[in-house]
């Protein structure tokens, strides 16, 4: 069994199993019971009403208050209480899944739980709603069930940073999740500041503090380590990538490339 970081499963390549949702309403104080965990992972979106979390020992762990999403990782004892006003219900969309690896070990979340309470334009319930639909349809497609399920995991990854990256980063988060998107463009610090509404002296401490690095050597970085995977592949060569990563010429990548590994793409290719 493999250990890992829920938002780190966007750059592993894992598998999903035993997926499966509904869409539940709940009257005002309904509990679910969960002494032992429950058999898989479940993340579930409530659309009305408010659901608290209690973990082991009764102490509220988090409260819910739609739109709202929690993750509970498998195994994580926790009791849900649904709590609504009057006449009022809970609305929610839950959805079950495990994740294995390529060679079929099974993955298992470090965290117990992680909760999303961003949604304003709904597009995060829109993919809820897309994985509910997959799962009842009359033919439904195992292929398409992982493809949305993967798609609403990436989705939650983009969300929400990692709890590493709270506090007194944050604000350098936006240059960050940029120069991440953007390997082939070249990038003007003063900018990438202005992106993060501080001056650049001090976002220039900021992200060394943050990476180890300025921001020109993190995207410089991010580049060759995003080449040398391409080159491993047979369908690239080194010129395709020089060209798809933004390199001004094929002999610009390869001084950039040397100088980063200590070797030349053609070395690897």
């Amino acid at each position: 069994m493999r250990l890992i970081p829920f938002f780190s499963i966007r750059n592993e390549s894992i598998n999903a199993a035993k997926i499966e949702a509904v869409e539940r309403v709940w009257k005002d104080g309904n509990l679910n019971t969960y002494p032992d965990g429950r058999g898989e992972n479940i993340i579930s979106y409530t659309m009305e009403g408010n659901k608290t979390i209690f973990g082991e020992e009764g102490h509220a762990l988090c409260t819910l208050s739609a739109p709202a999403i929690v993750l509970i990782s498998k195994g994580t004892p926790y009791v849900s209480r649904t709590d609504v006003q009057g006449d009022g219900l809970g609305h929610t969309i839950c959805i079950r899944f495990a994740l294995y690896a390529d060679d079929g070990e099974e993955v298992r979340l470090e965290e117990s739980f992680h909760v999303w309470n961003d949604d304003a334009d709904r597009h995060l319930l829109e993919k809820f709603r897309a994985v509910l639909k997959a799962y009842l349809a009359a033919d439904c497609s195992p292929l398409l069930l992982k493809a949305r399920l993967f798609d609403l995991l990436h989705s939650l990854c983009e969300s929400k940073p990692q709890e590493s990256e709270d506090g007194e980063f944050r604000a350098i988060l936006p240059a960050v999740r940029y120069i991440e998107k953007h390997l082939d463009e070249t990038l003007s610090v003063s900018a990438l500041a202005n992106m993060c509404f501080l001056s650049e002296s001090y976002f220039r401490s900021k992200f060394r503090e943050y990476t180890g690095m300025s921001p020109t050597e993190y995207h410089k970085q991010l580049r060759i380590a995003k080449a040398q995977e391409l080159l491993e592949s047979s369908l690239w060569t080194v010129d395709l990538v020089a060209e798809k990563l933004g390199f001004c010429d094929t002999s610009h990548f390869y001084k950039v490339y040397k100088k980063v590994t200590g070797k030349t793409p053609r070395e690897l290719s």
